[in-house]
């Protein structure tokens, strides 16, 4: 500074403060735990600026399903957003912004009976012990997954944990209650059929000819000593002789049940297969016919019956225990079968008379008679 003749020098001290961006306040959660086709529980967003400046929020980027009001964010995920995601939010004061990151995991919520976050078999057998009333208590919502979308839900059967198992060897299938299906083949309802087959002493439910899940709820009168088991997921319980029993399998030719400690076929009270009701057909048993004509001159037939596809040998010997004719040896499906010896060897040659043995082989089961040829 100066008049014109003499300068004038002076100091002007100040104090140049830096801004600081917005902090984010302890409370904003890192992650969250959603649950298809549930509203997540409400976050808050807040962050505090060191100068006490206002703060506005803005969401960087987030699921479709996310939704943000510049205050709270909110949301309900679908059947397609379960798995994990990752939300930014940003907060800014007009001169510096941070951002927040919150990892997002969607868990399932049709099939989960459990509530642990998963489907698994135990879902699928949770269901079934509530059908015979060995669990109090189910989410029906959750575990009613055969029915159509937006209807509302029934008491969930073997048939909803049929379809629980389906979904766990086959991922990508959704439920119908999820709106549909994404297999290359349609869940088939109707085609499905039960039958009882005869092992040894045991008694075998099987479920043929469909395709995807089978669902079996069934009431049967038993004596105390029988047992029962399956290589399917099952529950049961029993009230007196009558035994309340819900089934879940995958697949054709799925064996269902399997009885033992009976001398004839279970006495079927009430059977519903696949929410349908069903008959089970009459039981199939081993068993080798007599031969007819016999005697006979110059073939006669031989009829058999075997319970289930089986790797089958029907042979000729003679009274001396030696082998003649192999007449069959082959896989068989089961059911009844008719096969006719000519009377001749297996090298062509017509066979004297006498009186021959014929053995019959399926599985594990033989049986064996004798026939009488006469010239």
């Amino acid at each position: 500074m100066t008049d014109g003749v003499n300068p004038t020098e002076f100091t002007v001290n100040f104090t140049v403060i830096a801004n600081e961006p917005p902090v984010w306040h302890v409370s904003m959660p890192t992650s969250v735990i959603g649950i298809e086709d549930q509203p997540i529980d409400q976050i808050g967003v807040l962050a505090i600026d060191p100068e006490g400046k206002g703060v506005t929020y803005s969401l960087v980027s987030a699921p479709a399903w996310i939704e943000f009001d510049g205050m709270a964010i909110t949301g309900t995920p679908g059947f397609a957003d379960i798995g994990s995601a990752l939300i930014t939010v940003s907060a800014s004061d007009g001169m510096m912004s941070v951002d927040h990151e919150i990892d997002v995991t969607v868990n399932p919520y049709y099939g989960d009976a459990t509530k642990d976050g998963s489907i698994s078999a135990l879902d699928a057998s949770m269901v079934l012990q509530h059908k015979v009333k060995k669990v109090a208590e189910i989410d029906f919502h959750a575990t009613n997954v055969t029915r159509e979308k937006g209807t509302d839900p029934i008491a969930p059967s073997a048939w909803d944990a049929a379809h629980i198992l389906y979904k766990i060897v086959m991922p990508g299938y959704i439920f119908p209650v999820q709106g549909g299906e994404t297999l290359s083949k349609p869940v088939r309802k109707t085609e499905a059929t039960l039958a009882w087959v005869q092992s040894a002493s045991d008694w075998i439910l099987k479920a043929s000819g469909g395709f995807g899940p089978v669902g079996t709820d069934l009431v049967l009168e038993l004596p105390q000593d029988a047992t029962i088991s399956s290589e399917a997921s099952f529950a049961y319980e029993r009230n007196g002789d009558l035994v309340t029993i819900g089934v879940a399998a995958v697949g054709s030719e799925a064996e269902l049940l399997r009885i033992s400690g009976l001398t004839g076929a279970p006495e079927v009270v009430s059977v519903m297969l696949n929410n349908t009701p069903a008959m089970i057909a009459e039981p199939l048993s081993f068993q080798l016919r007599q031969n007819a004509p016999n005697p006979f001159n110059p073939s006669t037939t031989i009829a058999f019956t075997v319970p289930e596809a089986a790797p089958v040998t029907l042979s000729i010997y003679d009274a001396n225990g030696r082998l003649v004719r192999t007449l069959l040896k082959g896989e068989r499906e089961a059911g009844f079968h008719e096969i006719v010896w000519d009377g001749l060897d297996n090298s062509g040659r017509a066979v004297a008379s006498g009186m021959y043995l014929y053995r019959l082989t399926a599985g594990d089961n033989t049986a064996a008679r004798k026939l009488l040829l006469v010239r």
